[in-house]
């Protein structure tokens, strides 16, 4: 955990029909737009827990995931000490953990998808639109 800078929130898109039929599950998370990320970044010394934050989610207005880091099934350290052992990681690298629950709904050019962690902030975007190109 000491070479951790800080916390942000991701937004990270699943196209789940490309996750179901693809031979990787990152392939559902590959498409231009996705993986959005921001709008700052807060720095450790900011967050006195990250395990105990509530997580939300909301498409259109209407919450559609509710949730607390609590719940994740991976641990932050846990997780940074399996990817370095796999690859090299770099000052700058960003990990998404995920959340614990998966947010349900469709996504069409026009909804408004907002993401918000207690503490760290809000990302609020607009889908554009829909392509797997």
């Amino acid at each position: 955990m000491d070479y951790v800078a800080g916390y942000v929130v991701v937004n990270d898109v699943t196209v789940v029909e490309w996750m179901r039929d693809a031979s990787s599950p990152s392939l559902g998370k590959s498409f231009p737009g996705h993986g959005r990320l921001g709008p700052w970044l807060v720095t450790v010394d900011e967050v006195v827990d990250p395990y105990t934050l509530a997580l939300g989610c909301w498409i259109d207005g209407i919450q559609v995931q509710s949730g607390s880091t609590a719940a994740m099934r991976v641990g932050i350290a846990e997780m940074i000490a399996y990817l370095s052992v796999r690859v090299r990681l770099e000052p700058g690298d960003v990990l998404a953990t995920g959340s614990p629950m998966r947010a349900e709904g469709r996504l069409e050019a026009g909804t408004r998808v907002r993401c918000t962690i207690e503490g760290i902030g809000a990302l609020d975007n607009p889908v554009l639109s829909i392509s797997a190109s």
